[in-house]
């Protein structure tokens, strides 16, 4: 298990950053780095094997209308489907 993930200086600003704010709100910023925390204690390989979309909103702390956040992290390719997973 990580006990520490790094972010770089630039991401506040980070056009993708920015965009998933602009979709889903600030919460979404915090929600991310939840998901972040998540997946480095609990999938250190970074592959959300048995994870499911309820699951990473949970995990995220998101109180938003379901699958707003996980789509817009799908769409701005914070999280990749590959192979399926």
């Amino acid at each position: 298990m990580n006990k520490d993930f790094r972010v770089a200086v630039g991401f506040p600003s980070h056009p993708k950053t920015l965009k998933l704010i602009r979709r889903c709100g600030a919460e979404a910023f915090v929600c991310l780095m939840r998901i972040w925390s998540y997946v480095a204690q609990n999938k250190p390989d970074g592959r959300l094997t048995g994870v499911d979309a309820d699951d990473i909103e949970i995990a995220s702390g998101w109180n938003g209308q379901c699958s707003t956040l996980l789509q817009a992290l799908l769409d701005l390719r914070f999280i990749d489907v590959i192979d399926g997973v």
